[in-house]
């Protein structure tokens, strides 16, 4: 059956697990942008890493297990929320975004099972980013593939960082039912964090450039090791903690989303 032939409680079973999505997604945000923080400041149990990182600092807590197990199912709902708005546009973004969001749903089917590889007690790295830039390096059309995959990560920050810019973000809260002030504070934070996310694509996308011309994967950055270069760069401390900051306003403005936004059901 597929999702056009959905009942009503089908379709609204596919908003809440894209609520469910939302909040966890939003968890792994304030965690590594928490980490990163940490580390701008000096303080011990700091770290630059990405989501791998992040949910392994959630496995690491107290009933670290249940955590990682809530973590695979609220990845595993944004991963279906994202494949549905892939497959049947219903926000009517066309079709680059479409794109996007199927990537995404691939990327957090990957990590929901890495969060129940841990779970269940393997201590598996899940492989990474250069794992992947290593193989496609090594076919005929990898280097050209890395580029473009480059390419596509440097324009997605950038155009984040312009919507965050000209305040085309929030969308989801219009017809919320939330105050004139929670309404407004929920569009800044938006604001805060898609701005800062936005900054660490480009990062990533010109390693990615790199490696592709050098045909050497380990100049590809992760997530966590473009913060590393915020940090390294001028006004280093100050940027990491800008960014870092920043990625804990979008981890809060997603869980704005899973709590107030408006998501469209499937039809």
């Amino acid at each position: 059956m597929t999702m056009v032939q959905m009942g009503h409680e089908s379709r609204r079973g596919v908003v809440l697990a894209g609520r469910i999505g939302y909040a966890a997604e939003g968890i792994v945000y304030g965690v590594l942008g928490l980490l990163a923080l940490m580390t701008a400041f000096g303080e011990s149990g700091g770290r630059l890493t990405g989501s791998q990182g992040a949910i392994q600092e959630i496995g690491s807590q107290p009933f670290g297990q249940v955590l990682l197990w809530a973590t695979a199912l609220g990845m595993l709902c944004y991963a279906i929320w994202n494949g549905m708005r892939a497959a049947l546009d219903p926000e009517r973004k066309g079709m680059l975004k479409r794109v996007y969001y199927g990537v995404s749903s691939g990327w957090h089917v990957m990590l929901a099972i890495y969060a129940a590889q841990l779970a269940m007690g393997s201590s598996s790295s899940g492989g990474g980013g250069k794992t992947w830039v290593a193989k496609l390096l090594n076919t005929d059309a990898g280097p050209i593939l890395v580029a473009i995959i480059g390419l596509i990560a440097i324009a997605f920050g950038l155009n984040q960082i312009y919507v965050a810019a000209k305040g085309k973000v929030g969308q989801q809260y219009a017809s919320a039912p939330m105050s004139s002030h929670t309404r407004e504070l929920s569009r800044k934070v938006a604001r805060i964090g898609v701005f800062a996310r936005g900054l660490v694509f480009p990062v990533i996308g010109a390693s990615l450039i790199g490696a592709a011309m050098s045909g050497n994967s380990s100049q590809a950055s992760s997530f966590g090791e473009a913060l590393g270069k915020f940090a390294s760069g001028p006004f280093g401390t100050f940027m990491l903690a800008f960014v870092a900051a920043g990625l804990v306003a979008y981890g809060v403005h997603l869980f704005f989303i899973a709590r107030y936004g408006y998501l469209p059901e499937p039809r």
